[in-house]
């Protein structure tokens, strides 16, 4: 479906799924007891490594190293949808996907 997707003009298909092969040490390097925090924060990195297309752990290790002391506090349901806004609005504005009308973002999550 991504692949098809691609195909099109002005699309961008991004897949990330969570599945029994994610180590739960990546998950648990979220530094927060924020629910909603939690929740951005793995749907970001996974978003962000299928942009990339760079290791889930690499990535979740970047996040974590750029927002070590500023979330943590604060966590809430509106920062945490302004995390996931402000990441999709910069994906749209990069230089690789600049022509992108549409966003499409498949989830699949397997037990």
């Amino acid at each position: 479906l991504k692949l098809s997707l691609n195909k099109r003009e002005n699309v961008l298909a991004l897949a990330i799924t969570f599945n029994h092969k994610t180590s739960y040490k990546i998950i648990e390097e979220w530094d927060t007891n924020e629910c909603e925090i939690f929740s951005a924060l793995s749907y970001l990195s996974r978003i962000a490594s299928s942009f990339y297309e760079e290791n889930l752990r690499d990535i979740v290790i970047r996040i974590k190293n750029t927002f070590s002391n500023t979330i943590k506090p604060y966590g809430s349901e509106v920062i945490a949808e302004e995390l996931l806004r402000s990441f999709i609005k910069y994906i749209l504005n990069t230089s690789k996907a600049q022509s992108i009308k549409t966003l499409v973002i498949l989830v699949d999550e397997v037990v």
